[in-house]
Formats: C-alpha cells, structure tokens, sequence
C-alpha cells in the first residue's frame, strides 16, 4: 500500500475532558504510518490546533490547519479539497470527531486497500453501551448498522483512495448529506466500498438526527427512498402520499376545531397538536422535483452539474 495522509475533523471548542477524548482518538490513529495531518477546526475557535500541534511535535508529525464554518457538508469538502490539491499521497486516513480506532483498524483497513479497485474503506462504529451488549457479535445488531450505512453511507473512520476522489463533485444543495453522497458516489463509479466490522468506538457525542427540511435534499439525493422500501412508479403510489397528507390535514383541522370549541368553554387544557410537518414536506418535494430516482442518477446526470460544487476547481 501506498502513503497516506492522516486528517481529522472537530466541531465546536473543546472543554478540558473533550481534550482528553481527543487525545485518545489520535494515539489511536498512530496505527496507520502517516506523518503529516490535516486538522479541521469546524465552527470552533482555533484552540484545538495548538493542543494538537503540541501531541504531534512529540510524534514528528507535520499538521495542518484548516478553519472552517457552516453546515457539516463544509468541514469535509475543505479537507477533501486541500487534500487534493496540496497533497500527493494516494490515501487519506479520515476521522471525525471523538472516535477510538480498535486495535487492528489499520491491519485490515490496509488490507482491503491492496485491492486495486476499493476506493473506500470504512469502519463500524461503535457506542460503549453498544460493545457492553455484545452488539459487534449480534446479528440483528450489526445489520442494523450496516443497512444504515448502505443508505446514508459513513466518513466517521475512513480511508479513500485518491483516484477515486479526484473527478469527485459536490451537488450545491447537499449540506447535511455529504457522508451519503460521497459514499454513493463511490459506488455508482464502481469502486468497492469496503467495511471494518469492529471498527471503533465513540467517546463522545451520538448520532445526531437531520433537520426537518433536509426531506428536500435527501429526496433530491434520492437517499429518501433507498432508506425506506422502494415506491413503485405509478398512479397508486404517486396518491398515495397526497391521500395521506389530506387524511392527516383533515384530522388536524378538526381536532383543532373541537380543541377551539372546548377551550372557549373551559372544557380543554392547552395542548400541542402538530401538523404532520414531514408529510407536507415530502408531498412538495414529489411535487417539485418529480418521482423519486436512484442516487447513481444524480451521478451520472450531467444536467445537474449546472450547480455545482467541485473539489479541484475554485467555485
């Protein structure tokens, strides 16, 4: 195998404890035999560079700092960039975050890339509760974690290969989505994506959830069907959501009526109904965007690259 770059991405400013985590997550990264590293800083303040800078001196290891803000898609599109054009190794080592490669991580990581056509290599990852509960040997468990991963795809503990990145494109509405896209865009090009089944735990944090709005974009990305059983194209399927959100439009309004009607009279206690937000959302976006596609689709769309954002070129 070739030279890698090492890279990691933290958001936000770090307390005195995150710092620690963060130690362990970079002895832990000692395993793959980079000696340069490029550091993200997203929406922080830029104190974490000097605290990294001092581990790596002890190690010779050369880091690099980027700063960047915005939504997460930006953290990963600057470090694939400056790794592109300012660097020369065929492999990245990504981590995001507070994670602790497993012993053995690089072992098998290196061991997939000697495939000429694996492009990626990604590890499971894992929560303390999670290994306490023997989920790693679990069946049930570990599909779980990989159905998720074959939707929404993982930049958590990554190697890529340069080759299959360099032609990489960023569609300009992808903000939440950047780990899906990358992933699909990997496997739409026909480089194998290859997974580490034990491949590290989380210190800290969780999986965070997406905001509601990003329906539109995973529905563009058309991760929204993947991720769900499959519509079938046709005059049933296409009502179907529209009868729904009527129904539940419905059932709203009344029950908003009589809520009304019943606190006029003292009858009623004040309480939150929500409007099914979600149902609205993915009817406009049907309606807007049109049946639900294949991701490989947007790939290979070139009409798409209309407005877009690219790795190697300035935008």
């Amino acid at each position: 195998m070739s030279g890698i770059t090492g890279s990691l991405i933290v958001e936000g400013r770090l307390s005195r404890d995150a710092l620690k985590m963060l130690r362990k997550t970079l002895k832990s990264t000692l395993q793959a035999p980079y000696n340069e590293l490029i550091l993200v800083e997203h929406n922080g303040d830029g104190s974490v560079y000097y605290f990294v800078k001092g581990w790596a001196r002890e190690y010779r290891i050369e880091v690099d700092k980027l700063q960047t803000r915005g939504p997460a898609s930006a953290a990963v599109q600057a470090l694939l960039k400056r790794f592109l054009t300012d660097y020369n190794q065929e492999w990245l080592l990504l981590v995001k975050g507070f994670l602790e490669l497993s012993p053995g991580w690089w072992v098998e990581a290196s061991t997939h890339a000697e495939k000429e056509d694996t492009g990626m290599v990604w590890g499971v990852v894992w929560t303390k509760r999670e290994l306490d509960a023997g989920c790693p040997s679990d069946a049930a468990c570990l599909q779980g974690k990989l159905r998720r991963f074959e939707c929404l795809g993982g930049l958590d503990d990554v190697i890529l290969r340069r080759k299959a990145i360099t032609d990489l494109w960023i569609p300009g509405h992808v903000r939440h989505y950047i780990d899906a896209w990358v992933t699909w865009w990997l496997r739409c090009r026909g480089w194998r994506v290859e997974i580490i089944r034990k491949g590290a735990v989380l210190l800290k944090g969780h999986t965070s959830g997406k905001p509601a709005e990003s329906i539109y974009e995973a529905y563009r990305l058309g991760i929204l069907e993947e991720c769900n059983p499959p519509a079938r194209e046709s005059l049933k399927s296409t009502l179907r959501p529209i009868a729904s959100f009527i129904a539940g439009l419905a059932s709203y309004t009344v029950t908003r009526i009589v809520t009304g009607l019943l606190r006029i009279r003292g009858l009623h206690n004040s309480t939150t109904n929500s409007m099914p937000t979600d149902k609205l959302r993915l009817l406009l976006a049907r309606l807007k965007y049109g049946p639900p596609r294949h991701p490989c689709d947007l790939v290979f769309n070139t009409n798409e690259r209309t407005h877009f954002r690219t790795l190697t070129k300035p935008y």
